[in-house]
C-alpha cells in the first residue's frame, strides 16, 4: 500500500453530490400521495421529476479546511471564560460554512427554483434544520469523497 493512494484532497476538492431524502414519513397535503423516510425528494411537476440535491466539497477539500482554520482562529482568539457561548451564532457559522462547501444545488420553494448563492443555502440550512443534518452527516463521512 501507498499513502499516497489515499489522498483524499482531490475527490473532496471535486465534490459529490448528495441527493436529498424525506427526513420523516410524510402525506403530501395536495395530492394525499405517501412518502416513507428516506424516499428521495423530487420536483414532480415536470414530465421527469428532478431530485433535489446538493453537491458537496468534502472536508479534506482545500475551501472546508481554509473555512474550519478560519473559525478556530476566531473561537481562539476570542476566548473569554466569562463569555457564554452563542449557540445561534454557532449554528449560523456551520451553515454559512456548509453553504459556502455546496457548489451546485436543486431545490424548489414555493413554486420556484432557489438560487444556488451562499445567503440563499445558508437561508436554507438553516430554516430546514433536516437539510443541514443531511449535509453534516454526508460531509462528514469520507467514504462519500472516495468513489470514481
Amino acid at each position: 500500500m501507498d499513502l499516497s493512494k489515499l489522498d483524499l484532497s482531490k475527490k473532496a476538492n471535486e465534490g459529490s453530490v448528495l441527493n436529498l431524502v424525506y427526513p420523516a414519513d410524510y402525506t403530501d397535503p395536495e395530492t394525499g400521495k405517501e412518502y416513507e423516510k428516506g424516499d428521495p425528494i423530487t420536483d414532480e411537476k415536470g414530465k421527469e421529476p428532478k431530485q433535489f440535491f446538493v453537491r458537496l466539497l468534502g472536508t479534506d477539500s482545500d475551501q472546508y479546511r481554509k473555512l474550519s482554520n478560519r473559525s478556530l482562529e476566531k473561537s481562539f482568539n476570542s476566548r473569554d471564560k466569562k463569555k457564554k457561548v452563542d449557540i445561534e451564532s454557532t449554528q449560523r457559522e456551520v451553515a454559512e460554512k456548509f453553504a459556502k462547501c455546496t457548489t451546485e444545488c436543486y431545490f424548489i420553494e414555493n413554486g420556484k427554483e432557489v438560487e444556488c448563492t451562499t445567503s440563499e443555502i445558508t437561508r436554507l440550512y438553516l430554516q430546514y434544520s433536516w437539510i443541514k443534518e443531511q449535509v453534516d452527516e454526508f460531509i462528514n463521512d469520507r467514504s462519500n469523497f472516495t468513489k470514481g
